[in-house]
């Protein structure tokens, strides 16, 4: 009846040469991105897979300490 459950096992949604080429971009200061969107437009012509907003914005927060910087 008590069952410890920890949730499911996350699958890999970006590939490990995508998460290279992302930390290369976001350490780029001369051909920066502009904020998330222009991120996930970015990732999406590279590699032509479809990603969710949320699913990209996490994965760069998580991974690289990503902020959106506002004043």
């Amino acid at each position: 009846m008590l069952k410890i459950s920890n949730g499911r096992q996350r699958r890999m949604v970006i590939t490990p040469d995508a998460h290279k080429e992302l930390a290369l971009k976001l350490q780029n200061s001369s051909d920066h991105l502009l904020g998330n969107n222009d991120a996930l437009q970015w990732v999406e012509t590279q590699y032509v897979k479809e990603f969710k907003y949320n699913t990209l914005r996490s994965y760069m927060k998580r991974n690289f300490g990503s902020k959106l910087k506002v004043p």
